[in-house]
């Protein structure tokens, strides 16, 4: 198994991450065991701290990083974190983005490259409570009821155009806030199925969760980025950085 596969298993287990802050910090001598010096690179999530991370925060505990000549420095994200743009204009050397930012960036000028995509299945989703006994997203879609989504992302745009919003109503995504799930039986929201599901059944409700990939869109998601400049002009460090990971 991968980095990130023994990590998604021991986080989802433990259900958060253990000493991310820890692992953050570099070396304050800016040297791997050998004596080397390291090289200083900062890299972006686009999301908070969670289980798809994993094993850039493992690269950093175990000093993985470090034993390839990187010191790295991970900043979390949010909700509206501009990660794609900060890679093409040089703010950060690499960031986190999902492989259909890439292709909208690429038609706007911004020449962001993907190097390593930690999700072969796009894990982003739409869960609804269990007991309303749908078995599909175009089931879901065509019932009444509210559905909490970022209209405008691609994948909301595909899924609009593929099966129309019905007789739906739509809201701005909670980002992970549970309290509407809690209290409306017929509600919906985008989910990652290795964070809200889970974070869902912990506080005892019971939910299906539908695969945005079992529609038809899956575009690789959570890959490691740089910008066509850098990646010129350290064409050694890229590598470095995917091999640490992998």
């Amino acid at each position: 198994m991968t980095r990130f596969g023994w990590l998604l298993v021991i986080m989802l287990a433990a259900g958060h991450l253990c000493g991310c802050g820890d692992a953050r910090r570099p070396s304050p001598a800016g040297r791997n065991d050998q004596g080397g010096l390291l090289t200083p690179l900062t890299l972006q999530l686009n999301w908070k701290p969670e289980p798809q991370f994993g094993g850039f925060y493992e690269a950093v505990r175990t000093g993985a990083f470090a034993a390839r000549g990187l010191q790295v420095t991970i900043n979390a994200g949010g909700a509206g974190s501009p990660t794609i743009q900060m890679i093409g204009a040089g703010t950060v050397e690499f960031g986190i983005v999902s492989g259909d930012e890439i292709v909208l960036a690429h038609a706007r000028g911004n020449r962001v490259i993907g190097l390593f995509p930690v999700y072969q299945t796009n894990p982003q989703g739409i869960m609804t409570r269990a007991a309303r006994g749908l078995t599909s997203i175009g089931d879901l879609l065509a019932k009444p009821g509210t559905l909490a989504i970022e209209r405008g992302l691609p994948y909301a745009v595909y899924l609009e155009k593929n099966y129309g919003w019905g007789q739906l109503k739509i809201v701005p995504s909670p980002f992970g806030d549970l309290t509407q799930l809690r209290s409306a039986s017929d509600y919906a929201m985008q989910c990652f199925v290795t964070s809200e599901p889970l974070a869902a059944r912990k506080q005892g409700l019971e939910v299906t969760t539908f695969l945005i990939a079992e529609a038809g869109w899956n575009p690789y998601t959570t890959v490691l980025a740089c910008s066509d400049a850098y990646l010129r002009h350290h064409p050694q460090i890229a590598p470095e950085m995917v091999a640490a990971v992998t």
